[in-house]
């Protein structure tokens, strides 16, 4: 029984870096398309070529490929990505989010737009999305064990991203760029008068009188709920 055991093949376990390596650039990959489609959808080919369609459709399409192929693996990335802010999250309205998601998604999409732009400029719509399709059937091609936990955390993800949806989802369905409301100032000058030189706020709801703000500063991060203008910190 002994001599059995030494001879049986060892037990491979993943890694957490390996697991954050392999969420990390999925999710990216997954933003990147997204901000793809949407440029290529709100800057539509304004020619009557049928080949300038058929180059724009073709776009589209290589993007909807890379999801199809990937978006199990994006699922199990988003539910590592949550698992590993559990303790850095808040929940309101029934809605868990983190600051570091919403940071997470500004850098991704900023930096994806620039990208695609450029690659427009230079080689044209096509290949917005050719690239990402190559890397994205190479990104499935990945250490099978860390592929097999990655569809582990798909299959036990509370509430798992339809194909195309936002990712990462603690960044939640919100507007990114929304104008902040009447207490955003307010609770910006207090912050800094407390020890925080740099908050970082983050606009959860700005429905006048109600509004939620999230503020980061370099050691903690706080929710904040204001009604009227009377702001108080949540738990």
């Amino acid at each position: 029984m002994l001599l059995a055991a030494c001879q049986s093949a060892p037990v491979h376990t993943v890694s957490y870096l390996q697991l954050q390596t392999a969420a990390e650039r999925l999710l990216q990959q997954a933003i990147y398309v997204q901000t793809a489609q949407q440029y290529l959808a709100s800057n539509p080919v304004y020619s009557d070529s049928p080949a300038d369609t058929a180059t724009s459709t073709a776009a589209a399409d290589l993007c909807e490929q890379w999801q199809a192929v990937n978006w199990a693996l994006v699922a199990g990335a988003d539910g590592f990505y949550r698992a590993s802010l559990r303790e850095h999250r808040f929940n309101y309205g029934g809605e868990d989010v983190a600051p570091s998601a919403y940071e997470f998604l500004q850098a991704e999409q900023s930096a994806a737009l620039k990208q695609v732009r450029g690659i427009i400029v230079r080689f044209g719509r096509e290949a917005v999305c050719a690239a990402e399709v190559l890397q994205g059937k190479l990104e499935t091609a990945m250490e099978e064990n860390v592929a097999r936990e990655l569809l582990d955390y798909a299959r036990q993800h509370p509430a798992a991203p339809a194909t195309g949806e936002q990712v990462p989802t603690l960044a939640g369905n919100r507007d990114l760029t929304s104008n902040p409301g009447r207490s955003y100032f307010m609770l910006e000058n207090r912050s800094r008068s407390n020890d925080c030189p740099q908050p970082r706020m983050y606009i959860l709801q700005n429905q006048w009188p109600n509004e939620a703000y999230i503020v980061v500063c370099e050691k903690q991060q706080q929710l904040f709920h204001c009604e009227w203008g009377r702001c108080e910190q949540r738990q």
